[in-house]
């Protein structure tokens, strides 16, 4: 499989566990129950964190298929 094609389904794939993320956030504000919201938002937001700045990272990867 080509890099770029590794890459556009590794990027469609990233966009969904955004896209996740987010509903998770939702369901978890339509509670409205403030505490549990900013949990879900501080949950959400250690993950997407993490995939931008961890150790292991979403550019690590990236660079990895594309050398």
């Amino acid at each position: 499989m080509k890099q770029s094609s590794i890459l556009k389904k590794f990027d469609v794939e990233v966009d969904k566990l955004y896209t996740a993320l987010d509903k998770l956030t939702e369901v978890l504000d339509g509670t409205e129950d403030y505490e549990l919201s900013e949990l879900g938002n501080e949950l959400s937001q250690q993950i997407s964190d993490s995939l931008e700045e961890g150790e292991i990272n979403l550019q690590l990867i990236r660079d990895k298929i594309t050398s």
